[in-house]
Formats: C-alpha cells, sequence, structure tokens
C-alpha cells in the first residue's frame, strides 16, 4: 500500500527546486551551495518517489537492495580499475565516498531503474522488448547527464573524453536492472515516476543547453 495518494504538491515542489537550481547553477555566488546540495537533492527525490509506490512487498524490496547493492558495488570496480566504464574518478559532488565511490551512486541507479523500469511498463510494446527500452531510456539520461556531471564535478574522465565503452556498459548494466525489476516485479506501479524522470531529465538537457548557448 502506497503511502501517500495525491502526487500533485511534492511534483510542485520538486518542479521548483529543480528550478530555483537551475537558475542557481548559473550564477558564482550560488553555484558552491547548490553543488553542496546535490546528494540531498537526490535523496529528496528518491524519498518523493518510494512514498507513492503502491506495494512495499518482500519482492520489491529484494529488487531494491540488489540493484542498491549491485549498482555500488559496479562503480567501486569500475572506478578503481577503469575495465567497465573506462577511467573516470568521483569528484566531491555526489557527498561521502568509500572506496572511492559515493554511497549514493547505488540509491541512484535504484531511482533510475525503478523510473524508466514503471514508465515503459504500461506501454503497449511487446513485453520481451521492454527491459530493452527501459534499458535506452536510461541510456538516453545518461547522455544527457554526463557533461553535466563533469562540469559540476560528479566524476571526470581521463583526458575528458567520455569513452562509448561507459555508453556500452550503461546499457548493459541498465537492462540486467530491468530484468531484476521484471523478475520480481508483483504489481508494481507509482504515479510519481514519470513526471519525476521528467523533471530531473529536463532539469540536465537544459543545462546542457543553455551552458551550450551562453
Amino acid at each position: 500500500m502506497k503511502l501517500i495518494s495525491n502526487r500533485s504538491i511534492p511534483v510542485v515542489i520538486l518542479a521548483i527546486f529543480y528550478l530555483v537550481g537551475f537558475i542557481g547553477f548559473h550564477f558564482d555566488i550560488s553555484r558552491s551551495l547548490f553543488i553542496f546540495l546535490t546528494p540531498f537533492t537526490l535523496l529528496a527525490t528518491f524519498t518523493f518517489l518510494i512514498l507513492y509506490h503502491n506495494q512495499y512487498t518482500p519482492g520489491f524490496l529484494i529488487a531494491s537492495i540488489i540493484i542498491i547493492i549491485t549498482g555500488y558495488f559496479i562503480e567501486v570496480v569500475g572506478v578503481n580499475t577503469g575495465i567497465i566504464f573506462g577511467d573516470y574518478v568521483y569528484g566531491s559532488t555526489l557527498g561521502f565516498k568509500l572506496l572511492k565511490t559515493p554511497l549514493i551512486i547505488g540509491i541512484n541507479w535504484l531511482l533510475l531503474s525503478y523510473s524508466c523500469y514503471l514508465i515503459i511498463k504500461p506501454s503497449t510494446f511487446p513485453k520481451f522488448s521492454k527491459p530493452f527500452l527501459a534499458a535506452y531510456l536510461m541510456l538516453a539520461y545518461d547522455i544527457v547527464l554526463e557533461h553535466v556531471a563533469i562540469k559540476f564535478d560528479m566524476w571526470s574522465w581521463e583526458s575528458n573524453s567520455i569513452p562509448f565503452q561507459n555508453y556500452i556498459a550503461w546499457f548493459v548494466i541498465s537492462f540486467i536492472f530491468q530484468l531484476v525489476m521484471t523478475f520480481f516485479d508483483k504489481n508494481f506501479s507509482n504515479v510519481m515516476a514519470f513526471p519525476l524522470f521528467v523533471i530531473q531529465f529536463l532539469f540536465f538537457l537544459l543545462i546542457n543547453i543553455s551552458f551550450y548557448l551562453f
């Protein structure tokens, strides 16, 4: 059973917060504050999302734990070896790091996997194609995010070049996490998944456009 039934207020709050963040990132006087707030914003976004989940079943908890822990340790291996995504390092923006990896990164993998799964789930596409489509949606998100992440010290790449290997790995891992969601899904639904994803996607897209133009 979901904890909250009305999504209007949190959607408006999140939209306003991200709009303020979009503006704040463009001014030197406020940029450092909003960079500092980044991990807290991710946690708040994740909290809003989870509060609207319809059924807190053991399957949902197991799927969430698998994705959070696996996502985190994939990043640990990736950042310490370079064999998964390529050679990269995390900056300070995403908060406390353990093994050179922000602890919040596992939650971010769940947030994206869960949101994209629920966006694609009600579509009329064949069932076998939905994990692929959700993985492509996650990949599109990463493509939009990458340059913003570099600019605001979330992470950086060797030689400032994003390797194609990163996108291949993102798709493969995203696809695996979609299979996890599919396996454990016992009628999952969440009215916040779509608006929350759109708000985040537009936020990063508009930052990319504005910094490119100005």
